[in-house]
């Protein structure tokens, strides 16, 4: 083969390489807010350039960025959620589930002794729950206290399988390192909120270097575990971001474990919601954002 066709062939393997690259779209904010000024319903819109113009949506309303398949997006009404109870209504109980509040402007559920329905989670007050057996709203197990999949535990606690023989309520992260988790146990209860293929707690793995790659399916290395990939986030220079290793969110984790620590008085604390910070919103829990806008008020 001569030099000029190996010369052609780099450049044709080259070519495809960077053909099938997945690169990620550029999002940038609108002046102003608005996307197109004709057209104030529009809340993100794609060029040709692969550009994403991202504005405000009208109050009530809100823009759906999954739906990147269309060139353009449009604001839609918001699905408000009834509140739980031990969630503050913004201005009458009406807001609530169960219709009840109290004079603090927190919705409250049934007391205990109540029926309920057999999925009636938004039924029963705060530390209350809804036994799926008899359909009455029960006492909320408390720490040390026995568990099951029909009697629960507080909002702030963890059913674990603490002494080989039965279920009991335990705190999130209590845990050390090298703890052997029990059957049906979550990683959760580690401190470090990681558990190894062997079912112990473990170090929790670091990623290596920035969590910024050029392209999608980029490869991200960790201190432990197997390598992941980058993904496409929303980011202005259009960059893909690696997920950040648990040892990198430790002090989100603390942070999370003291709140629940503290008791709150929410009807149910969603693990899902509080570990937010997994996501490249970097949110750590709602309530303690909220808490911080009230201080710097």
């Amino acid at each position: 083969m001569c030099i000029r066709d190996r010369y052609f062939l780099f450049l044709l393997v080259a070519l495809a390489f960077f053909t099938t690259a997945k690169l990620c779209r550029k999002f940038v904010c609108a002046p102003d807010g608005e996307v197109d000024p004709e057209e104030p319903m529009i809340c993100a819109k794609r060029d040709k350039n692969n550009v994403v113009i991202v504005g405000d949506c009208p109050e009530g309303m809100t823009c759906d960025m999954n739906d990147m398949q269309n060139h353009t997006i449009y604001c839609h009404k918001k699905i408000e959620h009834k509140k739980l109870p031990g969630q503050k209504f913004a201005n009458s109980p009406a807001e609530c589930f169960s219709g009840k509040g109290d004079s603090e402007g927190f919705c409250r559920g049934n007391p205990a002794g109540s029926s309920c329905a057999k999925d009636g989670v938004a039924e029963c007050d705060v530390d209350l729950y809804c036994h799926p057996a008899v359909n009455i709203c029960l006492e909320a197990s408390n720490t040390g206290e026995y568990c099951n999949d029909y009697t629960k535990c507080k909002s702030n606690l963890l059913c674990s399988w603490e002494d080989g023989t039965r279920y009991r309520c335990r705190s999130y992260g209590v845990y050390p390192n090298g703890k052997l988790l029990g059957l049906g146990d979550e990683k959760e209860i580690c401190q470090s909120d990681y558990v190894s293929e062997n079912s112990r707690c473990e170090e929790a793995p670091q990623l290596l270097g920035s969590n910024v790659r050029d392209n999608e399916g980029d490869k991200c290395e960790y201190t432990r575990g197997y390598p992941e990939y980058s993904s496409c986030g929303y980011h202005e220079k259009g960059k893909a971001v690696c997920r950040r290793g648990a040892k990198d969110l430790e002090k989100e984790w603390k942070m999370i474990i003291a709140y629940l620590n503290r008791k709150p008085k929410c009807h149910a604390v969603s693990y899902t919601h509080l570990r937010a910070h997994e996501t490249d919103s970097y949110l750590v829990c709602r309530l303690l954002l909220e808490k911080k806008k009230k201080k710097k008020k």
